[in-house]
């Protein structure tokens, strides 16, 4: 399939709905989105990139309840970022799109992506971008499923945007296909977590899977600090290789959770 560039690629989103909203706390959010943000991985002084961030609310909850942090909140809706550098004036903020704006650092300790990563239809190109501009942690919301092909069309996987109407993707993700793009060498992935659950409400999404299939939740990657230090991959016959000291056979350590309950993807 060619590949389709996204409302927000070009800019054409208008988000003032969230560009007035007042700030929120960390408890307003979903459960699958502050499940990751705790002390344990958010520490004082950390860099913080938050992609499509809108008017910085979600980084002023983490400021103001986690951890100390040091924000730069980018996204392309103009009334968003008037409105953020007048609430936040202490943040960094960028009208703009990632990864083709230029941005101040050239990586972050945290990098999130919340309630956009579905509607990117070109997702493993911003996958290996977030990856590039990340030195500790990245997040995203998504939707999963655990059976049938992933699927990227706007005819058929799609919500009109909020205020502006514009038809966007909604795309879901077969968790497979992403866990196995994760554990390519060059998304440097040390390790893989997600927390998520069904959602049986039916939302005013268009999905291409039955509501009570839909799984709702946020994958947390672990990147090496030190590229260096990420494995080779090797395939064959394992049984062999081990024998071997070259050898080297590395896959991601994964902790899936859905519906409180955890997981092995690969069995």
């Amino acid at each position: 399939m060619k590949s389709q560039r996204s409302a927000y690629e070009e800019n054409r989103l208008n988000a003032e709905f969230f560009a007035l909203d007042s700030a929120p706390k960390m408890k307003d959010y979903f459960k699958s989105t502050t499940h990751f943000f705790t002390p344990t991985y958010i520490k004082d002084k950390n860099t913080f990139l938050d992609i499509g961030g809108s008017g910085g609310n979600f980084a002023a909850a983490i400021k103001s309840e986690i951890a100390d942090i040091n924000p730069t909140v980018i996204d392309p809706d103009p009334n968003s970022i008037t409105k953020g550098k007048n609430s936040y004036p202490s943040f960094e903020f960028i009208q703009g799109y990632f990864p083709e704006t230029k941005l101040p650092k050239e990586k972050y300790d945290i990098v999130s992506i919340q309630a956009l990563f579905p509607q990117i239809p070109n997702w493993k190109e911003m996958l290996l971008s977030l990856s590039k501009h990340t030195k500790k942690y990245l997040n995203l919301s998504l939707v999963l499923k655990l059976h049938g092909t992933t699927i990227v069309d706007k005819d058929v996987s799609y919500f009109y945007y909020l205020d502006s109407g514009e038809r966007v993707h909604q795309v879901v993700h077969n968790i497979h296909e992403l866990l196995n793009f994760l554990c390519i060498r060059e998304m440097n992935v040390k390790k893989i977590m997600f927390f998520g659950y069904h959602t049986p409400e039916a939302g005013h999404n268009f999905r291409c899977v039955p509501n009570s299939e839909q799984i709702k939740g946020n994958l947390m990657l672990e990147l090496f600090e030190d590229e260096s230090d990420n494995p080779k991959r090797m395939g064959g016959a394992v049984h062999k290789g081990a024998n071997n000291p070259n050898y080297s056979f590395f896959v991601p350590e994964m902790d899936i959770i859905i519906d409180g309950k955890k997981i092995d993807p690969r069995s």
